[in-house]
Protein backbone atom coordinates (compact mmCIF):
# COMPACT_ATOMS: atom_id res chain seq x y z
CA UNK A 1 0.00 0.00 0.00
CA UNK A 2 1.19 3.57 -0.52
CA UNK A 3 1.50 5.13 2.46
CA UNK A 4 1.90 8.74 1.29
CA UNK A 5 -1.63 8.54 -0.52
CA UNK A 6 -2.74 6.68 2.43
CA UNK A 7 -1.69 9.61 4.47
CA UNK A 8 -3.08 12.30 2.02
CA UNK A 9 -6.41 10.50 1.70
CA UNK A 10 -6.65 10.01 6.05
CA UNK A 11 -5.83 13.64 5.73
CA UNK A 12 -8.65 14.91 3.41
CA UNK A 13 -11.40 13.12 4.61
CA UNK A 14 -10.29 14.70 8.53
CA UNK A 15 -10.66 17.91 6.81
CA UNK A 16 -13.90 17.46 5.03
CA UNK A 17 -15.43 15.14 8.23
CA UNK A 18 -13.27 16.02 11.10
CA UNK A 19 -13.38 12.09 12.27
CA UNK A 20 -10.86 9.47 12.44
CA UNK A 21 -11.79 7.07 9.57
CA UNK A 22 -10.78 3.49 9.10
CA UNK A 23 -8.77 2.58 6.71
CA UNK A 24 -9.20 -0.04 4.08
CA UNK A 25 -6.84 -1.35 1.55
CA UNK A 26 -7.92 -3.83 -1.13
CA UNK A 27 -5.13 -5.27 -3.17
CA UNK A 28 -5.32 -5.24 -7.12
CA UNK A 29 -5.78 -8.51 -9.16
CA UNK A 30 -5.72 -9.73 -12.84
CA UNK A 31 -7.22 -12.87 -14.11
CA UNK A 32 -3.91 -14.59 -16.90
CA UNK A 33 -6.26 -16.41 -18.46
CA UNK A 34 -10.46 -17.35 -17.52
CA UNK A 35 -12.58 -14.66 -16.92
CA UNK A 36 -15.94 -15.79 -15.09
CA UNK A 37 -15.40 -19.19 -15.75
CA UNK A 38 -14.11 -20.18 -11.93
CA UNK A 39 -18.08 -20.56 -10.76
CA UNK A 40 -18.72 -22.38 -14.14
CA UNK A 41 -15.87 -25.35 -13.03
CA UNK A 42 -13.07 -23.84 -15.70
CA UNK A 43 -9.80 -22.93 -14.99
CA UNK A 44 -8.39 -19.62 -13.82
CA UNK A 45 -4.87 -18.35 -12.97
CA UNK A 46 -5.40 -14.88 -11.26
CA UNK A 47 -2.37 -13.06 -10.03
CA UNK A 48 -2.13 -9.87 -7.47
CA UNK A 49 -0.75 -6.82 -9.02
CA UNK A 50 0.90 -3.76 -7.24
CA UNK A 51 -2.05 -1.21 -7.25
CA UNK A 52 -5.14 -1.20 -5.41
CA UNK A 53 -7.52 0.58 -3.68
CA UNK A 54 -7.77 2.35 -0.36
CA UNK A 55 -10.91 3.22 1.10
CA UNK A 56 -11.69 5.20 3.92
CA UNK A 57 -14.84 4.95 6.04
CA UNK A 58 -16.72 5.87 9.22
CA UNK A 59 -20.27 5.40 10.91
CA UNK A 60 -22.77 7.83 9.63
CA UNK A 61 -25.99 8.69 12.02
CA UNK A 62 -27.53 9.93 9.21
CA UNK A 63 -30.09 8.09 6.50
CA UNK A 64 -27.46 9.19 3.45
CA UNK A 65 -23.76 8.49 2.49
CA UNK A 66 -21.52 10.32 0.72
CA UNK A 67 -18.83 9.01 -1.75
CA UNK A 68 -15.76 11.00 -2.90
CA UNK A 69 -12.66 9.72 -4.81
CA UNK A 70 -10.03 11.55 -3.73
CA UNK A 71 -8.88 12.28 -7.67
CA UNK A 72 -11.94 13.98 -8.28
CA UNK A 73 -13.01 17.61 -7.44
CA UNK A 74 -13.62 18.76 -4.98
CA UNK A 75 -11.81 16.60 -2.50
CA UNK A 76 -8.08 17.88 -3.67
Amino acid sequence: MNSLLKDKIVSTFLTIYKSQPLVVFSPGRINLIGEHTDYNDGYVFPAAIDMGMITVIEKSETNYCSILAYNKDPCI
